[in-house]
C-alpha cells in the first residue's frame, strides 16, 4: 500500500499511468508497437502539446468523474486506489488530490480530510511517495502544512518509509535542482525524523 502525495500539477496521476505501462511492457518499443488503442491508461489525463507555436489538447483514457481537468485545480477530486499485480504481489497505489489547490486553503483542508478518511481502509501503509518538481526554491506554505498534518495522523514509523520523487527532471539533467535545499531545511526545522538523502530521493521525467 503506497500513498502518493504532491502539489497540484506535479504529475501524480501521470506517474501512476507510467507505472501501469512499465509493468505491462518490457520496453518502450513494445509499448509503441502495441498502438495507441492498446495503451494502458489507469487514470484519464489531459495535457497540452505545442509545436510550431500551435497548441493542441491531448486527452487519454475514458472520462472519469473523479478526474476534472480545470486549470489550477486538482485534477483528482478524491483519493482512489489503483491495484496492480506483480507476480504474486499486489501493489496498491493510492492517488490523492493535489496540495495547493487554487480554490483555496479550505479546499486543501477538505482534500486532506478526504485522504485521511481513505487511509482508514488500510491497516498498514508500506510507503509514502512525495512527488516534487525540480527548481522550486520555495515550497508552498500549504504544502508544508499538509505534510505536517498528514504525518501527525500516522504512526511515527511512517517517517522511515518516505521517499521523494522529482518529476520532469530532464530539464535539470535528472537532478532535483533548487528544490532539495529548501526541502531539507523544512524537514530539519519541523524535526519530522525524515531525511531527504540519496537512498530516498529519485528522479524521473514523467
Amino acid at each position: 500500500n503506497i500513498l502518493i502525495l504532491g502539489e497540484t500539477g506535479v504529475g501524480k496521476s501521470t506517474w501512476i499511468n507510467s507505472f501501469a505501462n512499465y509493468i505491462t511492457h518490457d520496453t518502450l518499443r513494445s509499448a509503441i508497437a502495441a498502438g495507441k488503442d492498446n495503451a494502458v491508461v489507469a487514470i484519464p489525463s489531459k495535457f497540452t502539446y505545442t509545436k510550431g507555436g500551435k497548441t493542441q489538447d491531448i486527452q487519454v483514457g475514458k472520462k472519469d468523474p473523479n478526474e476534472v481537468h480545470d486549470v489550477g485545480a486538482s485534477n483528482t477530486q478524491g483519493s482512489k486506489t489503483y491495484r496492480f499485480k506483480l507476480g504474486e504481489t499486489v501493489v496498491n497505489l493510492i492517488d490523492t488530490p493535489g496540495i495547493g489547490d487554487v480554490r483555496g486553503s479550505k479546499q486543501d483542508d477538505q482534500n486532506m480530510d478526504n485522504i485521511l478518511a481513505h487511509l482508514t481502509y488500510y491497516k498498514e501503509i508500506h510507503g509514502i511517495l512525495v512527488l516534487l518538481k525540480p527548481n522550486n526554491a520555495r515550497l508552498g506554505v500549504m504544502f508544508k502544512h499538509c505534510i505536517q498534518q498528514l504525518l501527525s495522523h500516522l504512526h511515527k514509523s511512517a517517517a522511515n518509509n518516505i521517499s521523494f520523487v522529482f518529476t520532469n527532471t530532464r530539464s535539470t539533467f535528472y537532478e532535483p535542482g533548487e528544490t532539495l535545499p529548501p526541502l531539507r531545511k523544512l524537514l530539519e526545522e519541523k524535526n519530522m525524523g525524515i531525511e531527504a538523502v540519496e537512498k530516498g530521493v529519485f528522479m524521473n521525467d514523467m
